[in-house]
């Protein structure tokens, strides 16, 4: 069986993931300072402002607690890569031109998992090859007593 062609994407700065970053850090923010004010029994203007306030500062930090990596993530036709490493790559959420990928490096050398947002924008031209590599079935792995057959 055949696997997908070989592929690359550089993977950088993508606002879609900047954005959805910041909604979630201001959301979380927000959500846990509204919860405390609550518990202490807080005038609700007051647990109010707390919560706006949270939530600002969560988008604020946004870009420094959950940066997005800038590489060059490529498919071989066997192994994918990232940043050194070799390993494999799920996917997260797929909403159409926006795509979450899951790094999981293996191997003794290791590396750390990332998450890549790419976007079709971003990706352009190595857009189709890439949801094709994240989408078809892996090759076998070869073994010595299949290579006797």
């Amino acid at each position: 069986m055949r696997s997908a062609p070989a592929v690359q994407v550089v993977v950088g700065d993508d606002l879609g993931w900047r954005i959805a970053a910041a909604v979630s850090c201001a959301a979380a923010a927000a959500v846990l300072a509204a919860w405390l004010g609550l518990m202490a029994e807080l005038p609700v203007l007051v647990v109010a402002v707390m919560a706006g306030m949270a939530g600002l500062a969560g988008a604020g930090l946004s870009h420094r607690l959950l940066p997005a990596p800038a590489g060059v993530l490529a498919w071989d036709g066997a192994e994918w890569h990232w940043g050194g490493s070799n390993g494999q790559v799920a996917v997260v959420i797929d909403l159409g031109p926006w795509i979450l990928l899951h790094f999981m490096p293996s191997g003794r050398r290791g590396g750390r998992a990332a998450h890549l947002p790419v976007s079709r924008a971003g990706a352009r031209a190595g857009w189709h090859g890439l949801r094709t590599a994240v989408y078809s079935r892996r090759p076998e792995p070869r073994t010595p007593s299949a290579l006797r057959m």
